[in-house]
């Protein structure tokens, strides 16, 4: 085994009495470090209004679709198509616009 009987290693017992030393080699704390205010670079309010605006016709146009998908959903076209599907991939565009509501 090791033998740590000669270690330069500081414990407890050798640094009874004597104060904590710094890198520095002083016994003052380095003073905190104040962080920069950050710039958080946000858009626009009329963007934001303008995101939101093309949200809601986003919607509104998946719900006309999904409402003229299920008055058709007996031609044979959109029975064709399947309409599960077709209102799976409108959920799905929804839910991708969804995100602009929270960027």
């Amino acid at each position: 085994g090791w033998d740590y009987s000669t270690s330069n290693a500081p414990t407890a017992a050798s640094n009874s009495g004597q104060p904590f030393r710094f890198s520095d080699n002083t016994q003052v704390p380095v003073v905190d470090v104040v962080p920069p205010p950050e710039k958080k670079n946000l858009l626009p309010d009329g963007l934001v209004a303008i995101g939101n605006m093309l949200v809601i016709i986003n919607y509104l146009i998946a719900a006309t679709l999904a409402a003229l998908t299920f008055i058709n959903r007996k031609h044979k076209v959109v029975r064709a198509s399947q309409p599960l599907f077709l209102y799976m991939v409108l959920f799905g565009c929804c839910i991708s616009t969804t995100t602009i509501f929270f960027f």
